[in-house]
């Protein structure tokens, strides 16, 4: 027999032995939410969507990998960009529902589940935008960091891949007047910066 023939006779690879590793936050329950699909993995996590099983609402779960929720660092960089969203409230910063862990499993925060695509994947299929769109879109967005920072909050990844266009009907509307925003900063390693002199400048974000 040929080296040919015998390569032809080896067995194919079983079917079981091509499956992908079965995700074990898929069909979750996290109270009365059910986690339905992944949205998008990161260096710390992963980030899921729940559907609430009685009233339908979406959600977005962002969990903290398992071996990192072992991580007292860790745990308090998660905890502190939950604290964080909270404290700095501001129709373009994305919201915090509440946070907890899995038994025996990962941490995780319930937030606002945002439609659509982000900044990044928008600008790498237009190429640019509109100068009036982009002017209006980045006094937003400054809005919104000028508040985190009077609340001594530093974002520390801010790029067009941590925010999201949004349609202003999506984010309601209360009032006529109520400012909405269009786009919407994704929570990713917010900080606290170290204690500092009150003779130190505040942030400023023109």
């Amino acid at each position: 027999m040929t080296d040919t023939q015998t390569a032809n006779t080896e067995p194919a690879p079983s079917d079981s032995s091509l499956k992908q590793p079965v995700d074990e936050m898929l069909s979750q329950r996290i109270g009365q939410y059910r986690v339905v699909r992944r949205i998008g993995r990161g260096g710390m996590g992963v980030v899921y969507e729940a559907v609430h099983e009685t009233i339908g609402q979406r959600i977005a779960v962002k969990t903290l990998n398992q071996e990192l929720s072992a991580n007292p660092a860790f745990v308090k960089r998660f905890l502190t960009e939950a604290r964080a969203t909270v404290i700095a409230q501001h129709p373009g910063l994305v919201k915090v529902f509440d946070y907890g862990q899995i038994p025996d499993g990962p941490l995780y925060l319930q937030m606002e589940y945002l439609e659509g695509e982000t900044l990044a994947k928008r600008l790498l299929k237009t190429g640019k935008l509109p100068i009036e769109t982009t002017i209006r879109w980045i006094r937003q967005i400054a809005s919104a960091m000028a508040l985190a920072h009077a609340r001594d909050i530093v974002h520390r990844d801010l790029k067009p891949d941590k925010i999201t266009p949004v349609e202003k009907w999506l984010r309601g509307f209360r009032r006529a007047s109520e400012k909405v925003a269009e786009v919407v900063v994704r929570s990713c390693r917010w900080e606290k910066p170290p204690e500092r002199s009150s003779k130190q400048a505040h942030y400023v974000v023109a």
